[in-house]
């Protein structure tokens, strides 16, 4: 595995044992991510993501025993959670127990940030592919004054212990959501074979590529982090992506209404499936739909839709999302 780690302003190369992905192996987990529904997750940009190693992988494990490769299949995964281990360790962290596979790339994702600070990713590649997609550290960084002005809010709420903290951090989040498509680049610009690896580090916004499927070989990239200086490993269901920071109380109701239309319109006009309300509980996502795909609407009716858009989000009983969660801090600090 050749591995790079990506840092806001370069690309630093670091030599890691070489290991050859077999063919068997991509061809295993894309059978179980075509056959098994029920065990694997749909997410952004049209992927699979297939549970390897640790929270809700049993269903694969049960399947690999099961297969004629099992020992070829088994063998692999020990390799991924010793090359991790490694790589954590070199850095001074501590490797997660979960791994997972995501299958296909028919689009690319929304970008987003799902890292807390103190928490790293690892990308591999299992088949040759675009590497990660980045927003573009050689753009200039906006000032607090610019970024609370796009959401509305106090630049003291920017400040490092103030309610949208972490937010400032991941800037590009709250930029125009055409600008941040615009300058997502390759995090690795050099031939990303099977084999390699990236690594990216809380704070950055990222993506996986849209890429062309030959038949019959989709894209397969394995996902896994570590900690360093957090006490909490990475959730593997979570992502703040780009209107998710307008669903917060502080944000007025227009501006989030503007957010979601801007993200939904974005998307219809360069093809790309992209419905917010689809992350959301049905007592939340029609609301969400309507503020999405309806033009023109009065302030009296927005304030009503982002109600009840946010209603459902922050019901203490129904915990959903729950304030108290560590995950929450990405958005509020």
């Amino acid at each position: 595995m050749r591995s790079s780690w990506y840092l806001q302003s370069s690309l630093l190369v670091i030599d890691t044992a070489v290991h050859k992905v077999s063919d068997d192996i991509v061809k295993a987990i894309c059978d179980f991510a075509d056959q098994t529904d029920q065990v694997v997750t749909w997410i952004t940009g049209k992927r699979v993501q297939v549970y390897l190693l640790g929270v809700k992988s049993e269903p694969f494990l049960e399947y690999a025993r099961s297969h004629e490769l099992s020992d070829l299949i088994l063998g692999f995964l020990d390799e991924l959670n010793s090359q991790l281990q490694a790589v954590a360790e070199a850095n001074g962290g501590e490797a997660s127990e979960d791994i997972a596979a995501l299958v296909g790339a028919e689009e690319m994702q929304v970008p987003h940030t799902d890292l807390l600070p103190g928490q790293v990713q690892v990308i591999l590649a299992l088949t040759p592919t675009t590497s990660t997609l980045v927003y573009d550290p050689s753009q200039e960084r906006l000032s607090r004054e610019e970024i609370a002005s796009e959401m509305g809010v106090r630049k003291e709420d920017l400040e490092d212990e103030g309610l949208f903290g972490l937010v400032y951090k991941s800037f590009p989040l709250v930029l125009p959501v055409e600008h941040v498509y615009d300058h997502m680049v390759e995090s690795y610009s050099g031939n990303f074979a099977a084999g390699d690896a990236v690594q990216i580090k809380d704070g950055i916004v990222h993506a996986g590529p849209g890429c062309k499927d030959e038949p019959g070989k989709p894209r397969v990239v394995i996902f896994m982090t570590y900690r360093t200086t957090r006490e909490e490993h990475y959730e593997l269901t979570f992502q703040a992506k780009l209107w998710d920071w307008a669903s917060h109380p502080a944000i007025p109701p227009m501006v989030a209404y503007k957010r979601l239309r801007e993200v939904y319109t974005y998307g219809q006009r360069k093809g790309m499936d992209i419905k917010p309300w689809t992350f959301y509980p049905p007592e939340s996502s029609e609301a969400c739909q309507m503020l999405c795909t309806t033009g023109g609407l009065d302030e009296t009716m927005v304030d009503l839709l982002v109600s009840e858009w946010r209603d459902m989000l922050y019901d203490e009983n129904v915990q959903l999302i729950d304030r108290e969660q560590e995950k929450a801090e990405l958005l509020y600090d």
